[in-house]
């Protein structure tokens, strides 16, 4: 008799990731595939690397994100900026759009949400990504443009061209 493998729920964390995952994967983004990924950065004589939650690349967008079910999640964000500012410092002349991201199904208090909006990075919740998802299935075309804006949110978007060869010049989100 053939057994049936049953499958093991998902760890919080890696649940939550895959949500994430999920949302670029629908928006037809690049992904990596199995989880943390490194990145490496830094100068060739002192590279360093940061595993990564998503790493989701479209030809308008790069997304790097970090995904957590942590309860005191605070502390969590805090070492993830810290983080993520030293990736950004070598990212000045990346071609493309780019933007960091931390997913969380948890209550984030104000100061660490102002933290956030000042390192210039977005906080994406469960139920903004259902929102985009609902958005894709209904209105595909305008989906695109404002997970992009949502992502780029106080940042100069650099110009990119869409499906249709049509130039779309630079905007501030």
């Amino acid at each position: 008799a053939e057994r049936k493998k049953r499958m093991e729920p998902a760890e919080p964390d890696k649940a939550l990731e895959n949500e994430l995952w999920s949302l670029f994967y629908d928006y037809q983004y690049d992904l990596n595939i199995g989880g943390e990924s490194p990145f490496k950065y830094g100068r060739d004589d002192e590279m360093e690397s940061k595993n990564i939650d998503v790493i989701a690349r479209s030809k308008d967008l790069v997304v790097f994100a970090e995904a957590s079910t942590q309860k005191e999640i605070g502390s969590k964000i805090k070492t993830w900026i810290k983080q993520s500012k030293l990736i950004k410092k070598h990212l000045n002349d990346f071609p493309t759009n780019y933007n960091f991201v931390f997913y969380t199904n948890q209550t984030v208090t104000e100061g660490t949400q102002e933290a956030i909006r000042k390192a210039g990075f977005i906080l994406l919740t469960p139920e903004r990504v259902e929102n985009f998802k609902e958005l894709k299935k209904n209105h595909p075309d305008l989906a695109h443009y404002d997970l992009i804006t949502f992502i780029c949110k106080e940042k100069k978007i650099k110009e990119f061209v869409n499906g249709n060869g049509i130039e779309i010049p630079a905007i501030r989100a």
